[in-house]
């Protein structure tokens, strides 16, 4: 008997977690990942995981976010090694299809079910033996030797239908397979013709002509319990969290249950095929058409419901918001971290695994921690994913700065000081870079996690690391975006720059200034700059700071204070200097300005 390591990864992660159309499609995604590492720890043994912390079941069972990757201590013999490893790899794929299987229930299987979800995992793992050097040069060599792995891919050819490959038309989720499942009031082309093994699903879950592949069937129907699906908040429903909690509660109640909601769970209230279930986009009129709502008596009942709605957020001085934010963040360069690189000499050596075992227990409990910090009792959003070094969450505008800021706060607090006060290199800091997107809750899903995934990799290629990426995607298909350091200095705890944003929405919010003095700073910039477009490469003169003020008091209303003036003064030459490292940082600052009134105009 001999001691190996033994390093276990599934995937994909990316495209299984983003194909989604809905938000319950991305949070079945993550969540399934994490519950399949979780079958291959329990093979493993939990007490022999390095990386992840997860030393008993009990820590297993309460870890609601695990990556998809994780690292072991084993003592095995040399001949059982690919046994093993293999044994770990065929206990995941059976969880997959068990899952696969109880999703489906009763529901006849259709043709090519099983072939897809066969071959959908890339299981990759690598036992190698504990050298001599000991468990820094072994942690080393066998993520080089995973990394090889991952680069001899092997494909398989669906051969289910009498051809080879799969013709026919693909899933709406995936765009790869066929898809093997649509709604109710599909095209009959799409089954007779293309798809004839298909099989149709009821409607409100599955929309008419949506079409599903067995992978996204799975994420779509996955812990389905007599007809009631644990349910992820839609995006409306995150748009309108905040006028919800201030709204009169009956009122809301009685609306839902009118669709047939009642505590939480969709309800069978005896009504024909056509009834339509609840859905918290029914809350803007604009939904209540003949298109959505299919029962012509239930539509003309449901637009009267929703007029007690609308007089109620009239009478409380609410809005129906249309817009929330999504949040993506991860540790930058983790691998060094891990590698050693940027610790203390005496933990780059043996005591690495000092290291990997208290940083996992300190990014573990970072992860439980945001899962107070955004959480529906907060009203302030969901959290989709949080691994401790990697996070997805879904925001109300109306809370946006505050999250983020709490967010960074803890992290620094519980990741990053212990970690800089034992275990780091002088001088090297651990920091996360987060991408941040505004969107209509009708953009399309997979479209803004798209866009969230590029302002992630923005901050920290255009904002060097340690950075936000925020960008505004407008309902008319405008964008806008703006890249900003947390702080000038990278030691600095406040995320200065973040809060400047904030300063300037709030302000306007408050109708402390008029939004005008944006649009006037913009145009006067472009003109002194001898441009009539953004594209802008050098920063103007420090006098500029001399027209901002005078816009700014045009702009001010009666009632505002020098004081205050003077605070968002600051925080308009603090982003202005902040923006000073772009390609193009007029750009960079006029963008800043616009996204802080469009969040001071869509979080009231």
């Amino acid at each position: 008997m001999n001691q190996y390591l033994f390093i276990f990864t599934i995937g994909p992660v990316q495209s299984f977690i983003a194909q989604a159309r809905k938000t319950r499609d991305l949070y079945a995604g993550s969540t399934l990942l994490s519950e399949l590492t979780k079958v291959a720890i329990e093979v493993v043994g939990a007490q022999n995981v390095v990386f992840p912390y997860v030393k008993t079941q009990q820590g297993l069972d309460d870890a609601q976010s695990l990556p998809n990757r994780f690292i072991a201590w084993l003592t095995l013999d040399q001949d059982t090694c690919q046994a093993f490893g293999t044994g770990v790899a065929q206990a995941v794929r059976e969880a997959f299809r068990q899952k696969a299987n109880e999703a489906l229930g009763n529901r006849t299987k259709p043709l090519g079910f099983d072939e897809q979800i066969a071959q959908h995992l890339q299981i990759h793992w690598v036992v190698q033996r504990l050298p001599k050097d000991g468990y820094a040069q072994g942690f080393k060599d066998i993520e080089e030797n995973l990394g090889i792995a991952k680069n001899l891919r092997t494909f398989a050819q669906y051969d289910y239908a009498k051809q080879l490959g799969e013709q026919g038309r693909k899933c709406s989720l995936d765009g790869e397979r066929n898809a093997v499942f649509f709604g109710k009031g599909t095209n009959p082309r799409y089954l007779n013709r293309w798809n004839p093994g298909a099989k149709t699903l009821p409607p409100n879950i599955v929309d008419a002509n949506e079409g599903l592949s067995a992978v996204s069937f799975l994420k779509r129907f996955y812990k389905q319990e007599a007809g009631h699906f644990e349910k992820f908040p839609s995006t409306a429903k995150v748009a309108l969290l905040e006028s919800l909690r201030q709204a009169t509660p009956e009122v809301v109640e009685e609306y839902s249950k009118f669709f047939g909601l009642l505590e939480g769970k969709q309800v069978n209230i005896g009504k024909n095929d056509d009834w339509t279930s609840f859905g918290h986009q029914f809350f803007f009129e604009e939904n209540l058409t003949s298109k959505q709502v299919l029962c012509a008596d239930q539509l003309a009942n449901a637009r009267l419901q929703h007029q007690k709605v609308a007089a109620d957020f009239t009478q409380k001085g609410l809005t129906f918001q249309k817009y929330y934010a999504v949040l993506m963040f991860d540790v930058d360069q983790m691998g060094s971290w891990l590698s050693g690189d940027k610790l203390k000499s005496t933990y780059q050596g043996e005591k690495l695994l000092d290291f990997h075992k208290a940083f996992s227990q300190l990014l573990l409990q970072y992860a439980a921690d945001t899962r107070q910090v955004l959480c529906p009792e907060h009203h302030n959003g969901q959290v989709a994913y949080a691994g401790g070094d990697d996070f997805l969450g879904f925001i109300n505008l109306s809370h946006l700065f505050e999250v983020v800021q709490e967010l960074r706060d803890l992290f620094l607090e519980k990741v990053s000081t212990p970690v800089q006060d034992q275990y780091a290199e002088s001088g090297e800091l651990l920091h996360f870079s987060a991408g941040i997107v505004l969107a209509h809750y009708k953009a399309p899903f997979a479209e803004v996690l798209k866009k969230v995934r590029q302002m992630e990799t923005l901050a920290k290629e255009k904002g060097d690391r340690n950075a936000f990426a925020i960008a505004a995607m407008r309902h008319s298909g405008e964008v806008q975006e703006a890249v900003f350091k947390w702080n000038d200095s990278a030691e600095a705890s406040t995320p200065k720059h973040w809060l400047d944003i904030g300063l300037i929405a709030e302000s306007l919010s408050k109708d402390q200034f008029s939004n005008k003095f944006i649009f006037n700073l913009s145009q006067e910039l472009l003109q002194l700059a001898g441009v009539k477009s953004p594209k802008i490469i050098k920063p103007l003169p420090k006098a500029l700071f001399t027209e901002m003020r005078r816009l700014l008091e045009r702009a001010k209303a009666q009632d505002t204070s020098e004081g205050v003036l003077n605070r968002v003064l600051e925080a308009l030459e603090s982003l202005y200097d902040a923006s000073s490292f772009q390609n193009q940082p007029v750009r960079n600052f006029i963008h800043s300005l616009h996204i802080a009134d469009f969040i001071s105009r869509n979080s009231e």
